[in-house]
């Protein structure tokens, strides 16, 4: 959101002084934040407050739209004297008891939609909650309009798309930008509408060399430069950043000098409340990308009824998404990822079982020093993963599906294809060394499984000398004092290959015989009734987009511990999970039900359904006791803020 705020503070000495050049200082006296700042912030701030209600309440808490009249209402009290002003309508609209839309095309709607681009993890979500922040208040057809471009702009910026092809989509569906700046320099007046500011701040954009380019374009055309500042900024700054460092360049702000220059300046002029809500929304905005690559779905910020309204009524084409190529596993990356696998798969095994090893994983830090186990963090960047990127095929294996398509349970009941595309899935999600390959990918056992299972699709070739590089690899890059240990105990567990080889057994289908199974038809018999919040009480959804419905159960009453059940669409069972929900959300993964069963068998357990046996164990012993005695049958396990 930073682009927004620069590009506003920027252009607000500006706004009515107009000038027709790109020589200026960006920061001097006069300059200052506006409402275009203030309400963008409002924005963001109604967003973590519905997506935490949505998670509370299951997509049937309070809907985004009312969050945001309520904040935005809240910081008009607050902060009611911005530089520039409120605009007159919009200014009413503030004080209203009940405020309504009045129909208006300004371009307030487009000024403050950059947080609906940057939450966003599809397209289709960017234009949806562009049209629901816009309706509160602008809901002509040209004020959502203009919402909907900047936010697919920023949405398209985020995920990488080149200029042209931002161009393109705003051209095909929005604006005719077949203008430059050099022609309307001379004649371009202050226009408030939506289509008379938002082509030119995009033109603005496209046309920059870099972040300070852009700013520098929109405040030379002159017209409401705060307003065009705030929607060209907000745009560059999340191209130029993920431009510069991937994806990751724009999630952990590493972003370059000049850039970050510029912020330190900006910040200066800003509310301590406004810094705050924006790094928090930016957390945020992260873990919900990460969540949804891993598993195709995260807690929505929209409610049921928004969805239906702002998601599935309006006609507006989604981005073209690239066409999936066909089968990945050619003979050739069959045999080079089979070669990968069998070199990397007992070490993935070890720091997944050994308790000390993967304790390190989970606090793994790329941002830190990891001051323990220098060598180990070598071999697995130096090593596992440039060998990976070095043998060439991540990219060909994931240009065969959407990311949205992977989820570790499907993955390892599939096709050798499925396990392939997972694997590459776990290691591709580590963005620019960023860490999660160790404290997720490896740490929860998810890359262990999916190379074990691969290589268990026939007699998997002998790796004689992976022990020997590996004790060469630690004896020559660990210090004497720690490093030795180290390397000897990796060895140790490196030999020790009494399990590591042996086919992992367990039912296709965990029910057993006398426990009763959790039909489609039971899930479905479940689905919209009214949440109740005690033990036993159970809810069922439908996911569209991963073709399963999922029944979740109440294990106690104080709502911490759940059961979820997941079943494909055609009837076939496909995973448990164990639910601790708190301040954080944990998920435990498991399909043997048998062998759960037989470790807490109680008399009357064969004719219950398997929540039933846990409610009754929950209650006698906690819910950490349950899980401690899940863990040997836990197949992947996530941890998500």
């Amino acid at each position: 959101m930073y682009g927004a705020f620069i590009g506003d503070i920027v252009g607000s000495k500006y706004e009515f002084n107009n000038i027709i050049t790109k020589q200026f200082p960006l920061f001097s006296p006069g300059c200052d934040y506006t409402d275009d700042t203030i309400m963008t912030v409002a924005v963001a701030k109604a967003i973590l407050l519905s997506r935490e209600e949505q998670f509370k309440r299951g997509e049937n808490g309070k809907g985004f739209q009312k969050f945001l009249i309520e904040v935005m209402q809240d910081f008009g009290r607050r902060y009611p004297h911005p530089t520039g002003a409120y605009g007159g309508s919009f200014a009413k609209w503030l004080r209203q008891k009940n405020p309504k839309p009045y129909g208006s095309y300004g371009n307030g709607s487009a000024m403050r939609v950059s947080p609906c681009g940057l939450a966003a993890v599809t397209m289709e979500e960017a234009l949806a909650l562009a049209r629901a922040s816009a309706s509160v208040s602008h809901d002509h057809p040209e004020g959502i309009k203009g919402a909907e471009a900047v936010s697919a702009a920023v949405f398209l910026a985020k995920c990488g798309r080149t200029k042209e092809e931002i161009g393109q989509y705003i051209s095909e569906h929005y604006y005719n930008l077949d203008f430059t700046l050099d022609s309307i320099r001379e004649t371009y007046k202050f226009d408030g509408s939506c289509q008379g500011s938002v082509p030119q701040a995009i033109v603005a954009f496209l046309e920059s060399e870099n972040f300070e380019d852009a700013i520098r374009n929109v405040i030379s055309i002159g017209g409401d430069c705060d307003t065009t500042g705030a929607i060209a900024g907000s745009i560059a700054w999340t191209y130029y950043a993920v431009q510069t460092g991937s994806y990751s360049g724009w999630v952990y702000d590493k972003f370059d000098s000049a850039m970050l220059e510029i912020k330190a300046q900006a910040m200066s002029y800003l509310p301590k409340e406004f810094i705050d809500i924006a790094d928090e929304f930016h957390e945020v905005c992260w873990k919900r990308a990460g969540t949804f690559d891993r598993v195709g779905g995260c807690t929505p910020i929209l409610n049921r009824d928004e969805i239906k309204k702002y998601w599935t009524d309006w006609a507006v084409p989604p981005i073209q998404r690239r066409a999936a190529s066909s089968d990945p596993l050619t003979a050739d990356i069959e045999t080079a990822v089979t070669a990968f696998c069998n070199k990397y798969v007992v070490l993935m095994e070890v720091l997944y079982r050994d308790k000390e090893l993967n304790q390190w994983c989970r606090n793994y830090s790329a941002y830190k020093e990891n001051t323990t186990h220098r060598a180990l963090e070598e071999l697995i960047y130096n090593g596992f993963m440039k060998e990976a990127y070095t043998l060439g095929f991540l990219p060909k294996v994931l240009a065969w599906k959407q990311g949205s398509a992977y989820s570790l349970g499907s993955a390892l009941c599939g096709t050798k294809a499925d396990l392939l595309y997972g694997i590459c899935m776990e290691i591709r999600a580590d963005y620019a060394c960023n860490g999660v390959l160790i404290y997720h990918a490896i740490a929860s056992g998810s890359l262990y499984y999916l190379m074990n299972t691969l290589l268990h699709y026939e007699d998997k070739p002998e790796y004689p000398e992976l022990t020997q590089k590996v004790e060469k690899s630690f004896s020559k890059n660990c210090n004497n004092k720690t490093g030795t240990s180290f390397a000897t105990k990796l060895s140790k567990l490196l030999l020790k290959k009494e399990d590591i080889g042996k086919k992992e057994t367990s039912s296709p289908h965990p029910m057993i015989s006398g426990g009763q199974a959790y039909s489609l038809a039971y899930i479905q018999g479940y689905e919209g009734i009214k949440r109740e919040h005690h033990a036993g009480a159970r809810y069922a959804w439908h996911d569209k987009t991963l073709g399963e419905w999922r029944l979740t159960i109440q294990l106690d009453n104080q709502g911490i511990w759940f059961l979820s059940v997941f079943v494909k669409e055609d009837g076939r069972f496909e995973k448990y999970s164990l639910d601790y929900e708190m301040a954080s959300d944990f998920h435990y993964e498991f399909r043997d039900e048998k062998g759960l069963r037989k470790k807490i068998y109680s008399s009357g357990d064969e004719k219950k359904y398997l929540a039933e046996v846990l409610i009754r164990y929950v209650q006698m012993n906690g819910g950490n006791a349950l899980l401690s005695t899940l863990h040997p049958f836990i197949t992947a396990q996530y941890h998500y803020d």
